[in-house]
């Protein structure tokens, strides 16, 4: 059908101020705003402000790079703050084209190639960036020459970058104290798959107690060869830290769960999925969740001792919000204290605990209750719940269980396995 400039009238949307108009499109995703301007040429006007587009991340991969001086001429896009490049093989004029808008702030070079691109060209691009996240094809990894330029550009003072993702980009070849220097001066530094040397590790972490950094996440990077003397101590500005495959030690977590527990930290996030923590005291283990608010310590092979200090303490505890202590066993946690602790949160993992079927009724027992939970998962625990009345305390009569009318609480139950989400949420 066609809408005429008097049935807009009478809708009273060219009655609103240009502000309020553009103000109520900003809350529209991007398939709603493409439909919206196609109504008329007004509401096309509309639509194509720059300022309706920041928003949005422009992305562009190899059917439609060819395309790119076109795209930026396009004034909505061309005020994108956000720009992805997927699977490219990139070149000068390319990041040229882009990083020459005012407007952009995030780059994103997900498996592109830049062997092409000079070290001249690669290296300034950082310059104006605030957050930057290079992913490379693995035939074409950084050259020297790039490493070089792009790490003496972010020891710049001038350089603004406050995020860093790096993903499977070897640093082999960058000196020690050149990547301190770099890196310590981002906020939030991801590092994957970088073949960090022993003394580049020891300089990189060292830098994060002078520096600013305030999230810290490492995965597939040997930090085996950290003093204990510095993961012991850390710095009470970070608020998130993610330690994944790194071949540390148990000494390197007992020394850095103490610290956490401190009161001049800071730490709120931690993940230390696949860590020995077998001989960690249970005391220090239980004191650091309870002062967290979200925690991920799956797979961590978790003692009886441990396991049942950490449950007791969490009890009363009302800042953890998400915990995922999947792949542990936590059969020897007793079902009550495991659903008061469980229903307290928000969101929790605990797949492949060996979770026996009345610690799991137990728990489905309770968020009908008293719950928080908006996500639980349950998957690789003894989920078969028997068909018979379960009476219930706490003021529920009688609560029946079946594994065909699960549904009913939000429980979908296969090859004894369970996800569920709370239905009042």
């Amino acid at each position: 059908f066609h809408i005429d400039a008097s049935m807009e009238d009478w809708a009273g949307f060219h009655s609103l101020p240009k502000e309020m108009a553009l103000r109520i499109l900003g809350l529209l995703s991007l398939d709603q705003l493409r439909v919206c301007a196609q109504v008329c040429h007004s509401w096309l006007s509309y639509c194509s402000c720059p300022s309706l587009w920041k928003s949005f991340i422009l992305s562009i991969d190899a059917t439609n790079l060819h395309l790119l001086p076109t795209i930026m001429e396009t004034p909505r896009f061309s005020q994108t703050s956000s720009r992805r490049f997927m699977k490219a093989i990139l070149e000068n004029r390319h990041l040229e084209l882009v990083t020459t808008s005012p407007t952009i702030q995030h780059l994103d070079l997900q498996s592109c190639s830049v062997e092409g691109v000079w070290p001249e060209v690669l290296a300034p691009t950082v310059s104006s960036l605030s957050s930057l996240s290079l992913s490379l094809q693995a035939t074409s990894p950084l050259s020297s020459p790039q490493k070089l330029q792009l790490f003496f550009q972010l020891s710049s003072p001038s350089c603004s970058l406050q995020h860093l993702s790096l993903c499977f980009v070897t640093l082999e070849g960058v000196p020690p104290r050149l990547l301190a220097s770099s890196l310590g001066r981002i906020k939030k530094l991801r590092l994957r798959g970088n073949r960090l040397s022993p003394n580049q590790s020891i300089r990189l972490v060292e830098s994060v107690a002078w520096g600013n950094m305030q999230e810290l996440i490492i995965t597939n990077n040997s930090l085996v060869a950290l003093p204990h003397t510095i993961t012991s101590t850390l710095p009470p500005h970070l608020t998130r830290l993610e330690l994944t495959q790194c071949s540390m030690v148990p000494y390197h977590f007992s020394g850095l769960l103490a610290s956490s527990c401190l009161p001049s930290s800071s730490l709120q996030h931690l993940s230390l999925h696949m860590a020995s923590l077998s001989t960690v005291p249970p005391l220090h283990l239980a004191q650091t969740l309870d002062s967290l608010t979200t925690a991920c310590l799956s797979s961590c092979g978790l003692k009886p001792d441990q396991v049942q200090e950490v449950f007791q303490t969490l009890r009363e505890n009302i800042s953890l919000k998400e915990l995922n202590l999947s792949q542990n066993n936590l059969s020897s946690v007793p079902s009550g204290v495991l659903a008061r602790v469980v229903n307290r949160m928000v969101r929790v993992e605990l797949t492949h605990c060996s979770l026996s079927r009345c610690q799991v009724q137990k728990v489905l027992q309770e968020s009908l209750v008293s719950s928080s939970l908006q996500h639980l998962n349950l998957r690789g625990n003894d989920c078969n719940i028997p068909n018979k009345k379960l009476l219930a305390e706490n003021g529920v009569a009688e609560l029946v269980y079946m594994p065909h009318d699960l549904s009913t609480y939000g429980v979908g139950v296969f090859d004894g396995a369970a996800l569920y989400t709370n239905p009042s949420k």
